[in-house]
């Protein structure tokens, strides 16, 4: 799943415009990370499984916004 927001603040100047680009974002997904870890102890033969769950990868980003023309 992917979801986030953005926004421009601009400055108008005329025809032309001067301004700030803030986006957020988050992607979510199951950890590909599925193995199998075995115990040292062999007297006790259990396998643990590592998995990570749900995955969120954010992402921030700001940029500078040039406007020209009508």
């Amino acid at each position: 799943m992917n979801f986030g927001v953005g926004t421009d603040l601009r400055v108008p100047l005329g025809a032309a415009g001067v301004g700030l680009r803030l986006e957020l974002s988050d992607t979510m997904h199951n950890s590909p990370l599925n193995i199998q870890v075995a115990e040292l102890n062999t007297l006790n033969d259990e396998v643990v499984r590592a998995n990570g769950g749900l995955v969120h990868n954010l992402r921030a980003s700001a940029g500078l916004v040039l406007h020209f023309g009508r």
